[in-house]
């Protein structure tokens, strides 16, 4: 932490919060895997604190033909649940956005209920990610989509994710 005590960085503010780098990460995502007791404290810390969390790639991009255009703007994670905890669903999406966070792609979890009843969000998003099938869900062709680990058959356009990537 710098000297006055303000968090520098996202490892700073969970160190004050006293929660994990993701988890705090989550919390200022809005993530629905944490109670919104731990989602509100965390984000009181930052906000008291002035903490908003980098939106860019600090690494600076060498012009390399073999290398495509960074990707700018938000993405949306879409997160659903079965009636019953699935530790595997929790794991995935855990890696998912620990890569995310990795890679400073800004993006932000929305429950799968909330884009079923509301559709025309995924326009706010410049990409989608979602994992196995998330039943009901479909994103609209121009929309760039991945999806991780699927089975049911893709929409023309979208890419799937089954390795190790």
């Amino acid at each position: 932490m710098s000297r006055t005590g303000k968090p520098r960085n996202l490892s700073d503010l969970a160190e004050l919060a006293g929660v994990t780098k993701s988890a705090a990460s989550l919390a200022l995502h809005n993530s629905p895997q944490l109670s919104d007791e731990l989602k509100q404290r965390i984000c009181t810390l930052a906000k008291v604190h002035n903490f908003t969390p980098r939106k860019y790639n600090r690494r600076v991009q060498q012009n390399n033909s073999s290398q495509t255009a960074p990707f700018t703007g938000r993405v949306l994670m879409v997160h659903y649940s079965s009636e019953e905890e699935d530790t595997v669903n929790i794991e995935l999406e855990n890696a998912i956005i620990n890569r995310l966070n990795t890679h400073h792609v800004p993006f932000q979890t929305r429950d799968l209920a909330e884009i079923l009843e509301n559709p025309d969000l995924l326009h706010e998003y410049a990409g989608v990610i979602y994992y196995f099938d998330p039943p009901g869900l479909i994103v609209p062709r121009e929309i760039p989509c991945v999806q991780i680990f699927g089975l049911e058959r893709l929409a023309p356009g979208h890419d799937r994710v089954t390795t190790n990537d």
